[in-house]
């Protein structure tokens, strides 16, 4: 059993600091009439600054899950986690994409309810959810990225961090609500977080 790492807990302080900055300087230069141009420039730029707080958690997640000493069983990803977070997502998914129908509806009605499901599984639901999407895409895939992990040698985790940092990152784009790791940067951060443990 490994000793706790409270470095990993600094990062995440440091990301939970990242998410915070990224919202409300978002909310402040889209949400808010900014007459000062200088203060637009600012909050904009705070904003594009703080992105990395995601990519810093997904990191943390490849580091403790692809390590050598701890990882998630087949049962236990298929039979805790990933209900979890399933049920998770369904429950507040649904219960703001339900908001949105009666907002646009002008009227609450049971009927509403499979159809806000069904918007949830679309992906179709408040924004601040894509997140829940993503890493269930993640641990959905996780078998298979272990797998590679575990077995790939360096050349091969090299080439398949570049090749598809470069093709998920920039050529395709994806509209489905779990984000797939073939059309996702986040796995390509998941197994660099897991190379930096191989190495220390």
């Amino acid at each position: 059993m490994e000793s706790h790492n409270y470095r990993i807990d600094k990062l995440r302080t440091i990301a939970i600091f990242g998410v915070l900055t990224n919202h409300i300087a978002l909310c402040n230069y889209k949400l808010f009439p900014i007459n000062d141009k200088g203060m637009l420039f600012f909050y904009h730029y705070l904003q594009k600054l703080s992105l990395f707080a995601v990519p810093l958690f997904i990191l943390i997640s490849g580091f403790l899950l692809l390590g050598k000493s701890y990882h998630y069983s087949f049962e236990k990803l298929y039979k805790q986690k990933i209900p979890r977070f399933l049920l998770c997502l369904l429950i507040y998914g649904s219960a703001f994409a339900w908001i949105e129908l009666v907002f646009e509806q002008r009227g609450i009605s049971i009927s509403q309810i499979p159809q806000a499901l069904w918007n949830t599984i679309q992906g179709k639901t408040w924004d601040h959810m894509w997140y829940l999407y993503m890493y269930l895409g993640l641990l959905i895939f996780y078998p298979v990225l272990r797998t590679f992990f575990v077995h790939a040698d360096l050349l091969e985790k090299k080439w398949v961090v570049l090749s598809g940092g470069f093709f998920c990152g920039f050529v395709l784009t994806s509209y489905i609500g779990i984000t797939y790791p073939l059309v996702s940067i986040y796995p390509i951060m998941f197994i660099l977080g897991g190379g930096y443990k191989r190495m220390v």
